[in-house]
Formats: C-alpha cells, sequence, structure tokens
C-alpha cells in the first residue's frame, strides 16, 4: 500500500463558498428562463394588439368614403360611426404603445438576468479553476512525500543489505 494512499483525501477549503455559487447560478438559470417566458407572453400580447390595430386601420381604410344615395340622417350616423373608429384606432395605438414600452421593459429585465448570470458562472468558473489547482499542488505534492518515503525505504533496505553482508 504506497503512502498516498495513506494521506487525507484533497479538501476545498472553499466548498461550502463553491456550493452556494453553484446554487446561485442556478437560481440565477431558473429566474433567467422565467423572465424569458414572461418576455414571450409580453411579445405575443403586443403582437396581438398590433394585428388588432391593423385590422381596424384596414376597416377605416375601407370606410372612409360615404356610400352613394345615403340620406342626410344616415350620412351623420355613418359619418360618427366613422368617428368612433378613429377614436378606437387611436386608443389601439395607445394600447400598442404602452404595450411595446412594457416589451423594452421586460427585454430590460432579460438583459439584467442574464448579465447576473454570466457573473455568477465566472465566479464559479474561477472557484472551480482555483480548486482544480489546489487539487494538483495537492496530489502533486502527495507524490513527491511517496517519492521521498519510498527512497527512504530504499536506502534503509539497501544499508541494511551492506551491513549483512560485512
Amino acid at each position: 500500500m504506497s503512502s498516498a494512499s495513506l494521506t487525507a483525501p484533497f479538501k476545498y477549503r472553499l466548498q461550502t463558498l463553491l456550493d452556494l455559487k453553484l446554487e446561485r447560478k442556478q437560481e440565477l438559470q431558473r429566474d433567467l428562463a422565467q423572465r424569458l417566458a414572461e418576455l414571450a407572453a409580453e411579445q405575443k400580447a403586443h403582437q396581438e394588439l398590433e394585428a388588432a390595430r391593423a385590422r381596424m386601420e384596414e376597416k377605416l381604410a375601407s370606410l372612409k368614403r360615404v356610400p352613394l344615395g345615403m340620406s342626410g340622417l344616415a350620412i351623420q350616423q355613418y359619418r360618427d360611426y366613422l368617428r368612433g373608429l378613429v377614436m378606437d384606432v387611436e386608443a389601439a395605438r395607445d394600447a400598442e404603445f404602452s404595450q411595446r414600452l412594457r416589451v423594452q421593459e421586460f427585454e430590460d429585465n432579460v438583459g439584467k438576468a442574464r448579465r447576473a448570470l454570466a457573473e455568477c458562472s465566472r465566479e464559479v468558473e474561477v472557484l472551480n479553476k482555483h480548486r482544480d489547482r489546489l487539487e494538483k499542488r495537492f496530489l502533486k505534492e502527495a507524490e513527491r512525500k511517496e517519492a521521498a518515503d519510498q527512497d527512504e525505504i530504499g536506502s534503509m533496505l539497501f544499508s541494511r543489505g551492506r551491513r549483512s553482508i560485512r
């Protein structure tokens, strides 16, 4: 049995910190996934508002000409209907604009979540590299000690052998 197997196994003194950083990274990954899902929902809502506004504008454009042969009262009612439709289009534009701002806000939140995750990932990577370097150094030192022990054992056996020959 070699003396390296008798040495204590490598223990990383910052393992608790590394474990906390790994948990934080997983938490940030879940947060980013949630923010991406929220952003997708907001983008979908924006697209739906945009499509509704476009349909209203098309309807308004197709109805702008007053049909021939209408009476004065019918023309007035038709114009009132068109004014209402114009107000609906304006309200739809306002809603679309508000939703566009909301989408931008969610995009900003996704960007912040990505940056936080990237920073945490770098911290985990630094700690992993540090742990790997320390472990290599530990193993190298264990090998050096084992080689020194083997040399000492060899020297002792050699000395005993020389003494028995005399």
